[in-house]
């Protein structure tokens, strides 16, 4: 059941209001972007030299929907549209620069399903919070899911869900050497997703938002436990580090929530500790995160050199990028680029790069610069748990790289804050016009008439 609020709240009366509750739908395009989160990798075709997965048929079928209801007059173009537009157009140029015609067809194509229509498509449909929380349930649901198909993986050793698709589809499973792929006796499992670290990721990142949307502490506690064990049975050092960096954030903000201006103070200590970390530390922050938060030394070794050689090929292609396949490395180093933060900047250059940060950044900007006490509860509580998850996500991108069902996810949560942004900045004009109105009221009213003496 969602709720719906009725007027500003503010101080004390704001805990003890029970806002009207009502059912909610969830529109029909983002019911069906979710649903094509469990279908298998191994559920596809090829049309041509193209493969085509559940979510890029879906979206083929919604881009001119989305296209009609961006351009139907009633959509507002906020500032973060304009940067995520504008971040897609430019790495679309890129992408014809670089590449061969019908290279850059294909990877365009791909790029404009996953990531500039995976992005409006939560962004154009979202109307109203009763909305987005809807959003949370089926999300948690699909955890439960994959978890509950994870464990016998993990156990058994075999994943009966890839092999048997993949066997009646002819797509291969992808999955990684035996000798990589057990870690602790057990089999990195992975259920319905591309591999182990994109399924762990896809748990852990879920675990703010749902541990906020939740009102009582046993049931965050029971949703958030099964989180954790979803998100531990990949056996991969990114989701974990997406889930536990959310755990410290919670402690956080629990323990700094009746502290005033607690965000520049934290900002404030996180930039300190950043500082420290680059100045008395060899690797840095962002080498600490890649190399002490892993369970494989070899791959960690391996994902600092990705950051290093990475930032010296961007540095040689600053403005239009390149073809990522085609960066210098070590001659012993894979091709594939496990940091989604690096590869972005090789296929868009430092302009790319600059406005894709820039549009992450001001989305949360946007949505955490309302005033608290133009808020009801529920406002509050989901504007912490995207943030929270939105942060853990930026982090995780140093070490691991957003591809398959995972990087078109990552955008479309993007506009989940955009939606939202532009919904709570219209609440809080409401909100404040409530409230002059209020005063202006009080301001007018007549005075009661004096007494006569008989």
């Amino acid at each position: 059941m969602a709720q719906t609020y009725q007027g500003a709240n503010s101080g004390r009366s704001r805990a003890r209001v029970r806002p009207k509750t009502v059912r909610a739908r969830l529109p029909v395009p983002l019911w069906a972007f979710m649903l094509v989160m469990m279908l298998p990798h191994t559920i596809a075709f090829y049309a041509g030299p193209v493969l085509v997965t559940g979510y890029r048929l879906v979206m083929i079928v919604m881009a001119v929907p989305i296209l009609l209801k961006l351009t139907s007059g009633r959509f507002r173009l906020a500032l973060p549209d304009a940067l995520l537009a504008s971040f897609s157009a430019w790495s679309l140029l890129c992408i014809v620069t670089n590449f061969p015609v019908e290279q850059s067809l294909e990877r365009g194509g791909q790029f404009f399903l996953e990531v500039t229509l995976a992005y409006f498509v939560s962004r154009a449909y979202i109307s109203n919070l009763d909305e987005i929380y809807a959003l949370i349930r089926p999300l948690f649901i699909i955890v439960v899911i994959a978890f509950v198909l994870a464990v016998p993986e993990s156990i058994s050793h075999r994943k009966p869900i890839i092999e048997l698709t993949s066997e009646l589809s002819g797509i291969g499973t992808g999955f990684y050497y035996e000798g990589t792929d057990i870690r602790l006796g057990l089999r990195r499992a992975q259920a319905f997703f591309e591999n182990p670290i994109l399924y762990g990721l896809f748990c852990a990142t879920s675990l703010s938002l749902v541990w906020f949307a939740e009102e009582k502490l046993r049931p965050r506690l029971a949703k958030a436990a099964l989180i954790a064990g979803a998100t531990f049975v990949s056996l991969s050092s990114a989701p974990l580090l997406a889930m536990s960096s959310q755990f410290v954030m919670i402690g956080i903000e629990a323990a700094t929530r009746s502290m005033r201006n607690r965000v520049p103070i934290v900002l404030s200590g996180v930039g300190i500790l950043v500082v420290g970390l680059q100045l008395f530390t060899n690797s840095g922050p962002v080498g600490i995160i890649i190399n002490y938060l892993t369970f494989n030394q070899a791959s960690s070794y391996n994902r600092v050199l990705i950051w290093d050689f990475g930032l010296q090929n961007i540095n040689a292609h600053p403005i239009f990028g390149m073809v990522p396949e085609n960066w210098e490395r070590a001659s012993w180093m894979k091709v594939s680029i496990d940091n989604f933060w690096i590869y972005t900047g090789l296929i868009s250059g430092y302009v790319g790069w600059g406005l894709l940060a820039a549009g992450l950044i001001m989305v949360i900007w946007r949505f955490n610069a309302i005033p608290l006490k133009l808020l009801t509860p529920r406002h509050i509580a989901f504007r912490r748990g995207w943030t929270l998850m939105m942060i853990a996500f930026a982090l995780t991108g140093f070490s691991v790289m957003f591809f398959g069902k995972m990087q078109p996810y990552f955008y479309f949560m993007l506009g989940i804050g955009a939606a939202a942004a532009s919904i709570y900045a219209e609440h809080a004009k409401l909100a404040m016009r409530a409230q002059r109105d209020a005063m202006r009221a009080r301001r007018v009213a007549p005075m009661p008439d004096e007494a006569v003496p008989a």
